[in-house]
């Protein structure tokens, strides 16, 4: 948390705009009060570099795509689009899954809280329900850990680029 910035946002998103034309960061530091170069560099140049990095692979993704003859183009977009839902439906699932763990969680909470904490063993009715709505809670869990490994592990490759890969890999 540092200090606050004396630029508002639009301003950023101007100055962003025009480090992505190409304009220095000292041109552009001398068109904006209260903001230096190094600022610009600072807090620009990282938010830049990752716009730049996905723009050179939708150029080479399209370029790739238009070498490939007619039909395979149709058949490359048909596919992607088809990842795209498994992977949304993926998210989905897990975060229903992680809801049920949620509710769960908090019934099991409430039967603990009506534990007579001076005589436990009077209250072994609440004590076997929280035990059961623990166990599946945590039952409930897994699956939703499970999609989000996949997920995770579908987010990046090795050397740390982003990729879409579906639940082990896409088929070659």
């Amino acid at each position: 948390m540092g200090r606050p910035s004396k630029l508002t946002p639009q301003q950023w998103e101007q100055i962003d705009e025009r480090l992505l034309r190409g304009d220095t960061p000292a041109n552009i530091a001398k068109d904006f009060r209260g903001a230096t170069r190094q600022m610009i560099e600072q807090r620009g140049k990282k938010k830049i570099d990752g716009i730049k990095d996905v723009a050179k692979q939708i150029v080479s993704t399209e370029r790739n795509l238009h070498r490939l003859p007619p039909h395979q183009q149709l058949q490359a977009q048909t596919l992607a689009q088809r990842w795209m839902r498994i992977s949304d439906n993926l998210t989905e699932g897990a975060d229903r899954l992680a809801g049920n763990f949620f509710r769960l969680s908090v019934m099991a909470s409430t039967q603990l809280d009506k534990v007579d904490e001076i005589d436990p063993e009077e209250s072994d009715r609440y004590l076997k329900s929280a035990r059961r709505m623990t166990q599946m809670a945590a039952e409930s869990a897994e699956p939703a850990l499970r999609m989000m490994a996949v997920m995770k592990a579908s987010v990046t490759d090795g050397n740390g680029s982003d990729v879409v890969t579906i639940a082990g890999g896409m088929p070659d």
